[in-house]
């Protein structure tokens, strides 16, 4: 739970409506996806999104829109900007 509020407070306006979009394609009711609720609308997305799902009447543009959209939720998880390092006593006088 702690991991979808942190992946909640980095996705922008413009994903939570691209994934709404898709769970709609998938067969998702409209009703049933809640913009404002981001933790449920991030659950929402990984119980249903595949990548190798054939969607009827999307171009491949938003089949690759939809990919890069998994990547950038999947890099919201992710520790970007550490740095492990360690002192080389080689190195160091």
């Amino acid at each position: 739970m702690q991991l979808l509020r942190r992946i909640a407070s980095k996705v922008s306006d413009t994903d939570k409506a691209a994934i709404k979009e898709y769970l709609v394609l998938v067969g998702i009711p409209e009703n049933q996806i809640d913009l404002k609720d981001t933790q449920k609308l991030l659950s929402q997305w990984k119980n249903n999104y595949d990548p190798n799902k054939n969607i009827s009447g999307i171009t491949n543009a938003k089949r690759n829109q939809f990919i890069r959209l998994d990547g950038t939720l999947q890099n919201a998880n992710s520790d970007q900007g550490v740095i492990l390092a360690s002192n080389d006593p080689d190195t160091i006088p």
